[in-house]
Parts: structure tokens; C-alpha cells; sequence
């Protein structure tokens, strides 16, 4: 048996190029529209056919193979954990004078904490399928969303030759190494060398069986349990039903003449809505429901007709998943467009007067989970009820 070589792969939004340690030139396979849109495969046979034709073609041997996600094809987000302090003098007291130390600006929203801006982080990625990790760094974590589908399809097409994908990581660990992009073949062996270190810091690679519904992933001093598929909800269903069961047959045995309110509280446990398949451990609890929420008094009422209008001066996957957010907890009339050549200098929140200050709490904490330093502020004259200035 051949000893397997080392290979590399880049997906970009349109293709896929290989590299193979013992080979002159990359390979490259475009994607057909008609296969794979959205960052999606949208037919995974034909996708699979013309993937092994592909390799087939190009002879291809079995590889151990690192796959680059290229920014194109992630979603990512910084989460700030803390303020930065200010610089200290050799002397050990502060550059500035105490009376006239930095204060950090006031804000009336309460703090949302770091697990909860990454599980609403996570949730707002359109794919049915993640991978997620997250990495350290100097101001906090970096969060990373990738196509868990398109990872699983490509894997399967090399597999049939013997090939192993030992790990998957995003493009920007390679371009911190100093490997700039676009990616030639002088790119690609570069990052090929860093083969090692790129193994330390792959997403997860566990299948659906081995990981049995459950993905965990390190996140400082605490795990994030991603729960994919029907098993844990099944599960929670069965005990439930057991646990009302149980019930039942007790206050028969004891003849307690209650047996109206005990099917009534059955029922209300059957029909509460299931848990969300999020849980952040071990001590942390999440405390706040980015969902519009509506108050009894039709004063507290969160106008969910409100339009918003995501002005992005780069048209990024960042804005896009902000519109996704913004959407999916309710904002319906939520708009996007691209502003070339009018770049703001930070990003910015513009509210008009008649947005409440209920809407304006909510829509400003899921801002704020893809743009930390947004700011905010009220103005007249706007096209729309809110406008949302990004990159």
C-alpha cells in the first residue's frame, strides 16, 4: 500500500482548489450554479458525481488533507470581553491624572453577556448544518460559523480514494502566519507546511453518529454545547411523558379526587414549547431573549412594523447576517443595501424619534453583537424608522 501524501484544499465562494505536496501545480474544480448556491449545495448527487469525475480526472492519490474556509465562505464575529486599560508609566502610575482618567461611556442597556452574544451569533447564520469555533484573541474571541454540509460532501467524494481530511480551519490563521491571499501554489505549500499547527486548530470533525447529536466546543473557561438534530428533543419528550405518567398513576393510588387538574397541568407541560438546543455551561445561565417580546399594555408594545435600513458601504457577509438577525427576531420590514465609496468611520445606529425605547434596546443589542462599537443616536429626517451604517 502506498504511503498517503499531504494535500491541501481552499474553498472559496465559486470553487475548489487542491494542492498536493508533490505536485507542480493546483487543481481547480468550479462550482456549477445550478449545484451549489448561497454558500449551499443545493444538489448534493450531482455535486458528489462531478467532484469524484473531478479527481478521477485529475488522478489524484490518497491524501491526508487540510481544508482552508475562505472568508468568503465563513461567518465570523469578534466578541470584546472587556475595556482596555489604560497604559501605565514606568513610574507605575497612570499616563493620565487620576481626575482625568478615561470613563467609559454611559449606556442605559443592560450587559449582555459573552455566551449569550455567541449563542444569538450562532443562531443567526443561515446554515441548517454548523461548524463552530472559536478562537483567542488580544481584545477577546474570535467566533467562526462554517458549512458544516459542504465540509461532509467534500470529505465523502475523497474518501473514495482513501483520503483522510484531518482538519478544517478558516483562511485568517493563515494569513495571521504572514501567507497572504489570493492563494497560488506557492501560498498553498506555505500553508501546507503549517500542517501541525492548523491540525490544533480545526473545527470539530466528529460525524453525526460519533458526536451523537452533540458538538462541543471550548470557549475560555467554559464549553458551548451545540445540540443538532431531533435526539435531545425526543429524548426530553419521552421523560416528560414518563414523568406525567408516573404522575397520574400516583394519585390514582391514592384516590386523590384530582385527576381534572393533574391531565390540565399535562397538558400545559406537553404543549410548552421545547427548550432552545443551546445550553452554555457550567455555572452561566443565559438571562435575556433577543426575540420582540410584548408587553400586556399596548404601551409596551414592540412595533414590529418598524423599518430598518442596513446601509453597507461593503456589501459583507457581517451586514447580511445582521439582516438575517434583525429578521428572524421579528423585524420584518428590515432592508439592505450596499453604499459603495461611502465608508463610514464607525459603525452607527440612527433612530428616529418616534422608535420606542423599548425597540431601540432590542435592536441596539443585536446590533451590538456583530459590531460591538457601534454607537448610537437620534436624528430626524430619515427615509426609514432606523438606519444601520456599517461596513
Amino acid at each position: 500500500m502506498n504511503k498517503k501524501t499531504s494535500a491541501i484544499i481552499l474553498i472559496e465562494r465559486t470553487k475548489l482548489t487542491y494542492y498536493g505536496i508533490n505536485q507542480g501545480s493546483a487543481f481547480v474544480f468550479p462550482f456549477a450554479p445550478e449545484v451549489v448556491r448561497d454558500l449551499d449545495i443545493v444538489n448534493k448527487s450531482q455535486f458528489d458525481t462531478a467532484l469524484k469525475t473531478f479527481i478521477q480526472t485529475q488522478k489524484l492519490t490518497p491524501a491526508n488533507i487540510v481544508i482552508l474556509m475562505a472568508d468568503e465562505v465563513l461567518f465570523e464575529t469578534d466578541i470584546i470581553t472587556a475595556p482596555q486599560i489604560p497604559p501605565v508609566q514606568a513610574s507605575g502610575k497612570s499616563t493620565q491624572p487620576v481626575s482625568q482618567a478615561p470613563k467609559l461611556p454611559d449606556s442605559p442597556l443592560p450587559e449582555i453577556s459573552q455566551e449569550e452574544k455567541i449563542k444569538a451569533f450562532i443562531e443567526s447564520v443561515p446554515f441548517e448544518n454548523s461548524m463552530v469555533k472559536t478562537y483567542v484573541i488580544t481584545k477577546g474571541i474570535k467566533v467562526a460559523v462554517v458549512n458544516r454540509d459542504m465540509y461532509e460532501s467534500v470529505k465523502k467524494s475523497f474518501s473514495s480514494i482513501g483520503s483522510t481530511v484531518e482538519a478544517v480551519v478558516p483562511v485568517f490563521l493563515v494569513k495571521a502566519a504572514g501567507i497572504t491571499t489570493p492563494m497560488g501554489p506557492n501560498e498553498l505549500r506555505k500553508a501546507l507546511s503549517q500542517a501541525e499547527f492548523l491540525k490544533q486548530q480545526s473545527f470539530s470533525l466528529q460525524s453525526d453518529e460519533q458526536k451523537a447529536a452533540l458538538e462541543k466546543e471550548k470557549v475560555g473557561i467554559f464549553t458551548l454545547t451545540v445540540h443538532k438534530g431531533g435526539n435531545a428533543k425526543r429524548l426530553a419528550a419521552l421523560i416528560g411523558i414518563f414523568i406525567i405518567l408516573l404522575g397520574i398513576m400516583v394519585v390514582l393510588y391514592l384516590n386523590v379526587n384530582k385527576t381534572s387538574s393533574i391531565v390540565s397541568h399535562a397538558s400545559s407541560i406537553l404543549t410548552k414549547p421545547s427548550v432552545p438546543a443551546i445550553w452554555l455551561s457550567p455555572t452561566i445561565k443565559p438571562t435575556i431573549d433577543l426575540s420582540p417580546s410584548v408587553s400586556a399594555s399596548p404601551s409596551g408594545v414592540l412595533d414590529q412594523s418598524i423599518k430598518i435600513h442596513i446601509e453597507s458601504s461593503a456589501g459583507s457577509l457581517q451586514a447580511k447576517s445582521l439582516q438575517i438577525a434583525l429578521t428572524t427576531n421579528g423585524w420584518r420590514n428590515t432592508i439592505f443595501t450596499t453604499q459603495s465609496g461611502n465608508a463610514p468611520g464607525q459603525s452607527l445606529i440612527l433612530f428616529a424619534q418616534s422608535v420606542t425605547p423599548e425597540a431601540k434596546e432590542k435592536i441596539t443589542q443585536i446590533v451590538q453583537i456583530f459590531y460591538p462599537q457601534a454607537t448610537i443616536q437620534t436624528a430626524s429626517g430619515l427615509q426609514s424608522d432606523v438606519v444601520i451604517q456599517v461596513q
